[in-house]
C-alpha cells in the first residue's frame, strides 16, 4: 500500500506524509509512513536544501482506533545543508519535535480528561494495550483544568458542605473534593492542584443560595 496524503490525514493527524505499509500485527495497528517532500529548510541558515545524507526511523503513538493501539514508524529524511554545511532532520507537520506522541493523541487525552482524572486514563489507555505513565499524563494535562464528572443526583442543592484536598499519581498530583454535608456523598472532583482555581471550580457545583456554611 502507497498511499500520498497531501492534505492532513484524518487517520494521522500528520500532513504531507504517504503510508508505506498499513498492517495489522499483534493486536495493533502499525503503520510505516514517510513525507512527500523532497526538500526541507535548513533550521541554522533558513536555506532549503535537497541533499540527503541519510535516513533514519522514529517511533511514535497515534490515539488508539476503536481500542486497538496505533503505532506510526515515520521513516525521516537527514539532509546536509548547502549553504552552512551543517546536517538536519526534516520534521513532519503535526509531530512537535522530539515528541513520541502526535497532537491527535494529545486531544484525545485531553478529550478524556474532561471525565477521568489521570489514574482511570492510564487504565483506560491500558485496556487498549498503551501502557502509559501516570506521570506522562500529568505532564500532558498540567496547564488543563480537567472536571471530573459525577452522577447528577449527587449535584443537589446543599445547606452544608465540605471541602479537602486529594492526592494520585504516587501523591505527586493533587486535587481538590467538594462533600454534601447534608447527604455525605461526594459532589465534585476537580485535578489541577491545591489551589484557588480548583476550589472554586470544585464548589461551583452548589446553589450559593442554598449553603448556609
Amino acid at each position: 500500500m502507497n498511499q500520498n496524503l497531501s492534505n492532513q490525514n484524518p487517520l494521522l493527524g500528520l500532513k504531507n506524509v504517504k503510508i508505506n505499509s498499513f498492517n495489522e500485527l499483534n493486536g495493533s495497528i502499525e503503520i510505516l509512513i514517510e513525507s512527500n517532500s523532497s526538500y526541507a529548510t535548513c533550521p541554522k541558515c533558513n536555506n532549503p536544501s535537497n541533499s540527503i545524507k541519510d535516513h533514519h526511523t522514529h517511533s511514535i503513538v497515534d490515539k488508539p482506533a476503536s481500542n486497538i493501539p496505533v503505532k506510526i514508524s515515520i521513516t525521516k529524511k537527514r539532509f546536509r545543508c548547502y549553504y552552512c554545511n551543517s546536517t538536519f532532520t526534516e520534521l513532519i507537520e503535526g509531530l512537535p519535535k522530539k515528541h513520541v506522541y502526535t497532537n491527535q493523541f494529545d486531544t484525545f487525552i485531553e478529550q478524556l480528561s474532561e471525565y477521568m482524572d489521570y489514574p482511570t486514563i492510564h487504565n483506560h489507555l491500558a485496556k487498549s494495550n498503551l501502557s502509559i505513565p501516570t506521570s506522562t499524563i500529568y505532564h500532558k494535562l498540567k496547564d488543563k483544568l480537567p472536571l471530573f464528572n459525577v452522577p447528577a443526583h449527587h449535584t443537589q442543592n446543599a445547606k452544608f458542605i465540605g471541602v479537602d484536598e486529594f492526592s494520585y499519581a504516587k501523591g505527586n498530583s493533587f486535587g481538590v473534593v467538594s462533600i454534601n454535608l447534608d447527604n455525605h456523598k461526594i459532589a465534585d472532583m476537580v485535578a489541577g492542584g491545591r489551589n484557588q482555581k480548583a476550589a472554586e471550580a470544585s464548589l461551583s457545583i452548589f446553589n450559593p443560595a442554598s449553603v448556609l456554611a
